[in-house]
């Protein structure tokens, strides 16, 4: 698919699909057509198209990161200890300012604190 006004590609897949029938002469149903084989075909893969494009729900977990990744003071492996907890209780607020003093007092070097500070954001919206 592609934005004809802005040139841009908005989906690109290649979609194959393929089916078997089977029976024999004891069954009492019957082979479809070709046409009807043909139309079964494009339906399926018309349904998988439009599942891809349409909005759909999807359940992932994400893990944080809980051990200090560089030489943290006492004083900061709290505020990771403590951003964690209130994490862990729905208080993003605070675990945001946590993250956020500590990614500044280790100059931006926390993979740990940057990485947990993403998916609050995340879970705020903010992408």
């Amino acid at each position: 698919m592609v934005d004809i006004e802005k040139g841009d590609i908005i989906y690109s897949d290649a979609l194959k699909g393929t089916n078997h029938w089977r029976t024999c002469s004891d069954q009492s149903n019957a082979l479809p057509s070709p046409s009807r084989g043909l139309e079964i075909l494009s339906q399926n893969l018309a349904s998988r198209f439009a599942s891809q494009l349409t909005p759909h729900y999807r359940t992932f977990y994400v893990v944080l990161l809980e051990d200090p990744d560089t030489d943290y003071s006492d004083l900061q492996e709290d505020m990771l200890e403590n951003a964690l907890i209130y994490i862990e209780h729905q208080r993003y607020d605070k675990a945001e300012q946590l993250l956020s003093r500590l990614l500044d007092e280790t100059n931006e070097r926390s993979y740990v604190a940057a990485y947990n500070l993403g998916v609050i954001r995340e879970i705020n919206g903010e992408l």
